[in-house]
């Protein structure tokens, strides 16, 4: 015996009001969704540009590290 064998004779009534506001309450949560995973996404891209960005940055400072020890090199040889 299933739930709908017991509930096939019973007759709900339920307000059109009611239905009206849970449909309501749907699409609230349906845009307070859509604005999550959009916010998730854009945190996301940021995210992966602040990486991208940071080892540009790390790279460039690697080769001002190398062009200043070539730089120190070559003033101490012309020191001497």
């Amino acid at each position: 015996m299933a739930l709908g064998d017991i509930l096939t004779g019973v007759n709900v009534a339920v307000p059109p009001e009611l239905i009206g506001e849970l449909s309501k309450i749907t699409l609230w949560i349906q845009a307070i969704g859509i604005a999550a995973l959009i916010w998730i996404a854009v945190q996301i891209f940021s995210i992966a540009a602040t990486f991208i960005r940071r080892k540009r940055l790390q790279r460039i400072e690697e080769k001002l590290t190398n062009i200043e020890a070539k730089l120190d090199r070559a003033l101490k040889s012309h020191k001497h």
